[in-house]
């Protein structure tokens, strides 16, 4: 950090061109990487209606390339998840027959959550920016692929929406700031989502045990799983494989 606090040397990878594609919207606080007396990252940056500025107003130059605010912090996996809960309620309420509701079984939304990730994933290179650089620590469960940072006694995003004592997620009477996710990793949820949709628009409305029936058939699971010492601690599945095996979404 300079004297003046407010950038820093860059401790993420690269920002990918990828972000190019989709500009941030106007007035939006991003973090931007530019070229200062080596890589520097500066996380005060809005974008203005020609370009990027600094908390001062002033425009700035040598943008290498922008990334979400906070995209590797605490907020952004806590602020994404309650995101996608509120997606995901959304759609089957439009699903389903009767009166809406506002709260889901929490192993159906882990188990959504895991497949809308996945779909996001399918067919990215590394390093290409998805859902995997949030959500980026599932374990093999006996119940399949959990986020462990949102599940489970190791969870450390707990947040208002987290009622797992009654086995249930209902963000009702909670509205946090999702400004502060930017509209790239907002606008992955809602294009998996859609895919998802497109492939089985009713899946939302399965069983916690139809999805996990459903979740066992992955390759991931079934060979981190099948390395889990009896008793061991559950094995932790890296991204890059989920991101190449085959995918299902249908038995």
């Amino acid at each position: 950090m300079d004297k003046f606090g407010f950038y820093r040397k860059n401790p993420y990878p690269e920002v990918m061109s990828q972000f190019w594609e989709v500009m941030p919207e106007e007035g939006e606080r991003v973090e931007v990487d530019y070229s200062m007396n080596g890589t520097r990252t500066n996380f005060f940056v809005w974008r203005s209606v020609d370009g990027f500025v600094n908390r001062y107003g002033l425009e700035l130059h040598n943008i290498r390339g922008w990334r979400p605010y906070n995209i590797m912090g605490q907020d952004t996996k806590c602020l994404l998840s309650s995101y996608l809960l509120r997606k995901i309620i959304d759609w089957r309420n439009e699903v389903q027959k009767g009166e809406p509701s506002t709260f889901i079984s929490t192993l159906v939304y882990h188990k959504l959550l895991f497949f809308i990730t996945a779909m996001d994933g399918d067919g990215k290179k590394e390093g290409e920016p998805s859902l995997f650089d949030i959500f980026d620590n599932f374990e093999a469960l006996p119940f399949g692929h959990f986020e462990m940072d949102l599940y489970g006694s190791e969870n450390k995003y707990k947040t208002p929406d987290d009622s797992s004592q009654t086995g249930y997620l209902d963000p009702k009477g909670y509205t946090p700031d999702f400004k502060m996710l930017g509209s790239e990793y907002k606008r992955m949820v809602d294009e998996a989502i859609d895919k998802l949709r497109s492939l089985d628009d009713k899946i939302v409305l399965k069983s916690g045990y139809d999805m996990v029936e459903l979740n066992r058939v992955w390759y991931s699971w079934q060979y981190y799983y099948a390395k889990t010492k009896p008793g061991g601690r559950s094995l932790r599945i890296p991204p890059s494989v989920i991101k190449v095996e085959e995918k299902i979404y249908r038995l």
